[in-house]
């Protein structure tokens, strides 16, 4: 009972994650290649502090690795949460396309 309520509660922490729109404009464009904040930046057109915040939301989460190359850092999906041939995140519950 007690991993069942574990499972419960990780899958309601990841679908509170996907309820926000940004967070899903971020996914949606991680989805088809990796990304250093500018790029999403200048593609979302939100402020750094905003979309740090929801960055590390989504990597905490572990929807979302980031890459240091340089002095950038490049953020992509997690593979482990991603099935490459149907665009698909695999949540734990349930998988999602977004």
């Amino acid at each position: 009972m007690r991993k069942e309520s574990a499972k419960v509660d990780q899958s309601s922490r990841k679908f509170r994650l996907l309820a926000n729109p940004i967070r899903r404009k971020v996914l949606m464009l991680l989805i088809d290649a990796p990304y250093n904040v500018s790029q999403l930046i200048s593609r979302l057109s939100i402020e750094q502090s905003l979309l740090s915040h929801h960055l590390g939301l989504l990597r905490k989460e572990g929807l979302v690795l980031s890459t240091r190359i340089g002095k950038e850092i490049v953020y992509a999906i997690n593979p482990a949460v991603r099935d490459d041939k149907k665009q698909v995140f695999k949540l734990g519950c349930c998988d999602i396309r977004l």
